[in-house]
């Protein structure tokens, strides 16, 4: 098979609040170009593109606020845009792929990309597993939820959850539960919230709900406090979540989605609380973790055969684009993980089955 050109994204400009994935208007975000595809130099693959995963972290990496000595990666206008992706094999120059071979890593937004071997994570191997797993609960999604919890909680422990039924949200619910802990999930629906109970939580409550803190104390039961306080929020939500932590307990500070919209409204107020309580405040990116990963990987997947952790299309939010027309849909797809109203979930975009 000979490709000659692919359809790419580029970077147009870096974002101060929410991206504008409308195509084509002077304040747009990105921007479609097709363009001609250049011989493989050593040590590099072509791949196509088959899924692309939509993550929170790509809003970082393309917003003009930079966070020095952080090692954040940061796209620039003008740079293709990109993230994690699954893709074919069509072409290596690099010894340990192949034609045919199924791969995961760094690919950019288009219909092909070139890439340096390094970039890719691995091939994926025959598995009873859907393919989807690999971006999802064992890919970077589950293990940023598994290792925020793995290691860090110990059995009989009270956890709460943020984003619970987020795709790093629900890994870790599922996960503190198979570690013998209570877990408590915060998530924005009612409905929401029984997809969270249906995973494992003990409870779960609504963050729009008026009476909050009241309804987390009761959620915590007897003993009323949390010992670890998983959290992908951050702002107001982690200010109330604060007053309701044991005496030196434990918060991981994942995310930060409360500031997708407004950077201001992640911000933390609550500082004398974490004096008064003797919290621990940790920062945590999965990438300190990748020397782990294949440890990970056994445990989550032992988890899924023995139906402690979930692995069908309920966790799955996939945006089917495999139609010609619809590749210029993907930065709409991506930005499906902005809209508070999602399902539940993975948010994956499908470019095309495997040949």
């Amino acid at each position: 098979m000979t490709v000659k050109e692919s359809r790419v994204f580029y970077l147009n400009q870096q974002t101060e609040g929410l991206p504008n994935v409308e195509l084509g208007e002077p304040n747009s975000t990105f921007r479609l170009v097709t363009e001609e595809l250049q011989p493989l130099k050593e040590n590099e693959v072509l791949v196509k593109s088959l899924y692309f995963s939509n993550d929170p972290l790509q809003l970082g990496w393309i917003r003009k606020a930079s966070y020095e000595n952080a090692g954040i990666r940061r796209i620039f206008p003008g740079e293709p845009m990109g993230g994690f992706g699954l893709g074919q094999v069509i072409e290596s120059t690099a010894d340990q792929y192949k034609p045919g071979d199924i791969v995961n890593g760094a690919l950019n937004w288009a219909d092909y990309s070139i890439v340096k071997a390094g970039a890719l994570t691995g091939k994926i191997p025959d598995s009873s597993l859907p393919l989807t797993t690999s971006l999802s609960t064992i890919g970077l999604t589950g293990l940023t939820g598994y290792f925020g919890i793995y290691g860090q909680v110990k059995e009989g422990d009270t956890v709460i959850v943020s984003a619970a039924s987020g795709a790093t949200g629900l890994v870790a619910v599922q996960v503190a539960k198979a570690l013998g802990c209570r877990v408590v999930g915060i998530t924005g629906s009612d409905e929401k919230c029984k997809f969270v109970v249906g995973l494992g939580a003990d409870a779960c409550v609504n963050y729009n709900d008026p009476e909050l803190i009241e309804k987390l104390k009761q959620a915590l039961g007897e003993k009323g406090t949390c010992d670890f306080f998983y959290d992908t929020v951050g702002g107001e939500l982690l200010d109330k979540v604060m007053t309701l932590m044991t005496k030196n307990g434990l918060i991981l500070v994942v995310g930060a989605i409360s500031g997708f919209k407004d950077v201001t409204k992640m911000y933390v107020k609550n500082w004398p609380q974490v004096i008064a309580s003797r919290l621990t405040i940790k920062g945590f990116i999965v990438s300190d973790y990748l020397h782990k990963v294949e440890e990970a990987r056994v445990n989550l997947t032992k988890w899924i055969q023995e139906g402690k952790i979930r692995n069908d299309s309920s966790v799955l939010n996939v945006i089917d684009l495999t139609e010609e027309s619809k590749f210029a849909d993907i930065p709409k797809a991506w930005a499906l993980i902005l809209d508070e109203n999602k399902k539940p979930g993975k948010v994956l975009t499908k470019l095309a089955d495997p040949e």
